[in-house]
């Protein structure tokens, strides 16, 4: 049989040289005039070659295109008063982690890390006017937001390992260890919403691009943990919007997607871990990708209770179904410590016959979800005594207010640390804790009002330490917190001005005005603190004479 002789110019053709077609299209092209992929899909007459110029002269021209780009940009800084962005070598080097066999074994501490080291927070760069450019985000844009991220973790008790996450942040996008664009667009979402960022109006555009990059994960099961975290940080941008439905069933829809993952039932640390006990997930690496899958699973828990408190609607699984250990700080994980820590969960936060630990400052990532429990736990309990006999449900409030009283007692004692952000974390940590006490007391058919009164004043020695810096820093739990405060305290003051007259009650309504001053700074941000702050108005305009009106106020 004859073979058909290739065409004329596929001896001739050299890398480089194919097709526009075939290009865009990535086929192999045989450089015929037409060639034979162009001609077998009908675009014959689209066939061209680029004769005027060699890959290399393109991609000489390309740079030097980039050239006068960073000259002009350079230009612009400087005019403005500003130094050029400092050049910063990239690396897709993979993180050295140390592999997991097929078979039973405990995970390895993290392998060796390449540090990178970041100066301090870099101003806001200037940004191009087309909001098209803005989405190619500058290494110094990127840096900027990374900062303002990690800063910010801690206020929806998202747990970041900072060395490991920047070094990710240096790896091509595609590579596996990367943050997936979904969570990268979360990151710059969260920053779009401070007022002091000069991205806030390309908002909307953020927005789209994260909802796609979420699907786009989800649909090619890509870095699933990343998916995870950013769903979760979908949902608190709904909460800070004050669109707390919206967020809350967002939220349960990433909570059970996480179930199907596992995170909720991580086995405790001292045990053996199998490769395929995660489900959808691959299995963990080392100790610290494992503590990223645990402390994210318990950002999860905090963010779900938090929408159950303000919307009232069900919470995506009870206690009962969590086994996965307490949360702990990054370095634990990368240091080996938190195999040598407890490995209790929550069931243990209402055992009678478990001892609390003392827990230091450095614990604070356990407090956080522990005081949330509490308080979520008093609201449902609350919610349910009102279609229920009391009497049927004493000894559960008994042991879940027990539980409160302990966790209350435990609590490091608030100092001023100098962090404001760490500051504000301790802050509301108090002030959960005790109105947890506050609603489990109120409760009871018998008279704890001087049990309310003391746990209130608790709360209000932690309150008077704080500063106009830590105001902007308090989240919207804090805002709910002041409520059962302004409760327990309100009623000692009509139960003293019934019993003494208002002399006696001057001293408390000192302290109404402190919960009072703090309600109207967070009420530009949280609806329920502006709804507080005119009760507190109402009630301390009642009946008070007007000079002493003047001296609280």
């Amino acid at each position: 049989m004859r073979r058909q002789q290739p065409s004329r110019g596929a001896a001739a053709l050299v890398r480089g040289n194919a097709c526009l077609q075939c290009r865009a299209r990535k086929h192999k092209c045989d450089a015929g005039r037409p060639c034979g992929p162009c001609t077998k899909s009908g675009k014959s007459a689209r066939c061209a070659y680029d004769a005027s110029k060699s890959r290399m002269s393109v991609l000489e021209d390309r740079l030097q295109e980039l050239q006068s780009s960073i000259k002009a940009l350079e230009s612009h800084r400087s005019r403005n008063g500003t130094s050029p962005p400092r050049s910063s070598s990239s690396s897709d080097e993979s993180l050295e982690q140390d592999c997991v066999s097929s078979h039973w074994t405990r995970l390895p501490l993290p392998g060796a890390i390449r540090v990178v080291k970041h100066a301090a927070p870099r101003p806001a760069p200037i940004f191009l006017e087309n909001p098209m450019d803005i989405l190619k985000l500058p290494p110094a844009t990127r840096e900027h937001l990374v900062d303002m991220f990690i800063t910010d973790c801690s206020r929806f008790s998202l747990i970041l390992d900072e060395t490991r996450f920047r070094q990710s942040l240096t790896l091509l996008p595609s590579h596996e260890n990367a943050p997936h664009p979904a969570l990268i667009n979360a990151l710059i979402l969260r920053a779009c919403t401070s007022p002091a960022t000069p991205i806030r109006q390309y908002e909307p555009i953020f927005h789209e691009r994260l909802h796609r990059s979420l699907t786009d994960s989800l649909s090619k099961a890509d870095r699933l943990l990343d998916f995870v975290r950013a769903s979760a940080l979908t949902a608190y941008y709904y909460y800070g919007k004050n669109r707390w439905v919206e967020g809350h069933h967002h939220l349960s829809s990433t909570i059970r997607f996480a179930a199907g993952c596992g995170l909720h039932a991580i086995p405790p640390l001292s045990a053996v871990i199998r490769p395929n006990c995660l489900s959808m997930l691959n299995p963990p690496h080392d100790l610290l990708e494992l503590g990223e899958r645990i402390n994210t699973f318990w950002m999860l828990f905090c963010l779900d209770r938090l929408g159950s408190i303000f919307t009232g609607l069900p919470i995506s699984f009870p206690d009962e179904a969590i086994s996965t250990p307490w949360p702990c700080p990054p370095e634990y994980f990368r240091d080996g410590r938190v195999q040598l820590s407890h490995s209790s969960s929550i069931a243990s936060l209402y055992d009678m016959n478990h001892t609390p630990l003392y827990l230091s400052a450095d614990d604070i990532f356990e407090l956080r979800p522990k005081s949330i429990a509490l308080l979520h736990r008093a609201v449902m309990l609350a919610e349910r005594v009102k279609s229920r006999s009391f009497e049927d449900m004493r000894m559960e409030v008994f042991i879940a207010k027990e539980a409160a009283v302990r966790f209350a007692e435990s609590l490091p004692p608030y100092r001023n640390t100098g962090d404001d952000n760490r500051n504000s974390i301790f802050i509301c940590l108090h002030t959960t804790a005790q109105a947890a006490v506050i609603m489990f007391l109120g409760l009871f058919p018998e008279d704890n009002r001087g049990r309310q009164l003391q746990a209130a004043r608790a709360a209000l020695q932690v309150l008077k330490e704080i500063n106009d810096a830590e105001v902007s820093n308090l989240c919207c739990l804090f805002a709910w917190t002041l409520g059962p405060i302004y409760d327990a305290v309100a009623q000692a003051v009509v139960s003293l001005e019934q019993a003494d007259g208002s002399p006696a009650s001057i001293p408390l309504r000192l302290e109404l005005a402190v919960v009072l001053h703090l309600a109207r700074a967070l009420s530009v941000s949280w609806p329920c603190a502006k709804v507080l702050s005119e009760k507190i108005e109402r009630f301390l305009s009642e009946g008070v004479d007007t000079g002493i009106m003047a001296y609280v106020l």
